[in-house]
């Protein structure tokens, strides 16, 4: 009962988190701009046009941690 209980958590979270990951690189390829970790908190943002170098590599962030998260669920899944 435990076991099944903390595959579908680890399922609920990996989806949670590639959704939300997931929307963070499509609203800041659509955008612009993109939120940092810390900048979501204090309001800054990198943006495309005058931070190239820095709005790329948060992109690359956003993405690399939204393939985590969906290979936690996928994996998860297939236990």
């Amino acid at each position: 009962m435990q076991d099944t209980f903390k595959r579908y958590f680890k399922i609920f979270l990996g989806a949670v988190g590639a959704l939300l990951t997931g929307s963070r690189v499509a609203s800041g390829l659509k955008n612009g701009y993109v939120f940092g970790i810390g900048q979501t908190i204090l309001g800054t943002a990198y943006q495309k046009a005058t931070q190239a170098s820095q709005y790329w590599f948060i992109i690359f962030f956003w993405s690399v941690a939204c393939a985590s998260c969906l290979w936690l669920a996928w994996s998860s899944y297939r236990e």
